[in-house]
């Protein structure tokens, strides 16, 4: 059964799907490893920011989308995420302009590559339900390719090939939205008048958007405070260790979670995904551990990267079988007012304090922990939340 699922055009589809939803985890790890902590810190807000604006007006709309096998109205919801991406790409330079941030440009490239990805989120969809895998194999090759080349070149400090490496990526990943696009079947006026109004409304009422803001908005908050208590350096590397741990739910959520559980596949699945990607990180974590040394001490005769590597490896286990539980409830009910999209809000109340209140008990041990004991919480409440059907 396992074997079937994870044929060769879905393993390239869920790379895909990975890629597009771990992009600014990938630059903030790149800059932390070429030691360019100020941009890691200040490109961690700036995209948990986007992020936290897209995933609201996202409202869970993928795996909604996959539960139902709805292939219905896909124009609508891009046209509609590229009207939205052009407003928060004009109010990003603004702020940016007006913060008068160093060298901006990289930043807005940035900001308009995950902007564009979250129009490709429905294209990949589309292909997924359609079963249409030709551009997708095709945009995993291309990107694939264009993200080795970014780091290589990042890696040797090699600025400008950085930075035009960084526009062929997006122009590739904005050709990719196009030729995906149905312009024949686009009635613009129309959409705007009424389509649109109704995507917004559907959008603006329902438990999902709370959902999607709060636990966003934890993520935000996260981050913030993390540098706030220990400065941009240090803060830098706790932010990445946290993000590697969120990234196998992450990867769950955005790609190939609902697709499994509507297949009602085995959660040893998650084990295996689970495993390969301990051993990957495990890799990055040793080289970190290597080659970092700002941090002058070790805690209990324990270097504090590899404990917080072990914290977070352990948080990001409970943290995939937390977000498996959500994902069988939404697949139970799928649509904008699933009560589990209350369980979100809960969850994002419970763990939005938790770097504070570590740190303030226990300095930055506890606060090593943080991901894991925000995992801890999030698998009790999904697992205990009961649903209404209707």
């Amino acid at each position: 059964m396992e074997k079937k699922f994870f044929n060769f055009n879905f393993l390239l589809l869920t790379a895909n799907n990975i890629i597009l939803s771990t992009l600014s985890t990938y630059f903030i790890i790149l800059f932390v490893i070429t030691k360019n902590y100020e941009a890691a810190a200040i490109f961690s807000v700036i995209a948990s920011s986007i992020i936290l604006v897209i995933k609201i007006l996202s409202v869970n709309l993928r795996n909604i989308l996959i539960a139902k096998k709805n292939s219905f109205f896909f124009n609508n919801y891009v046209i509609l995420r590229i009207i939205l991406s052009i407003l928060i790409f004009i109010i990003t330079y603004f702020i940016l302009s007006s913060l008068n941030v160093k060298e901006p440009f990289s930043y807005l490239v940035l900001v308009l590559l995950i902007l564009i990805n979250w129009c490709n989120e429905i294209s990949l969809i589309k292909c997924e339900i359609l079963k249409n895998f030709f551009f997708s194999n095709l945009l995993f090759v291309f990107n694939s390719t264009l993200l080795f080349l970014i780091f290589f070149s990042k890696f040797i400090d090699h600025d400008s090939i950085f930075k035009i490496l960084l526009v062929i990526i997006t122009i590739t990943n904005l050709l990719f939205l196009f030729i995906n696009f149905n312009f024949t079947k686009l009635n613009l006026v129309k959409f705007i008048l009424k389509d649109s109004l109704k995507k917004i409304k559907s959008i603006f009422f329902s438990l999902s958007l709370l959902s999607t803001f709060s636990l966003n908005f934890a993520n935000l908050f996260w981050r913030i405070i993390i540098i706030y208590l220990v400065g941009e350096k240090l803060a830098s590397i706790i932010i990445v260790f946290f993000a590697l741990g969120s990234f196998p739910g992450t990867v769950f959520i955005s790609s190939f979670g609902p697709s499994m559980v509507k297949k009602k596949l085995n959660t040893r699945l998650l084990f295996k995904v689970f495993i390969i990607y301990s051993l990957l990180l495990s890799i990055l974590a040793i080289y970190i551990s290597n080659n970092f040394n700002f941090v002058s001490y070790d805690i209990f005769k324990i270097n504090f990267f590899i404990l917080i590597y072990f914290l977070s490896i352990f948080g990001s286990l409970l943290m995939l079988f937390a977000v498996h539980e959500r994902e069988k409830k939404i697949n139970k009910n799928p649509n904008f007012n699933n009560h589990i999209f209350k369980a979100d809000v809960f969850v994002a109340a419970m763990i939005s304090p938790l770097p504070y209140i570590l740190f303030k008990f226990g300095g930055i041990l506890f606060l090593s922990s943080t991901y894991l004991v925000g995992s801890i919480i999030s698998l009790l409440i999904y697992k205990k939340w009961k649903t209404k059907i209707y």
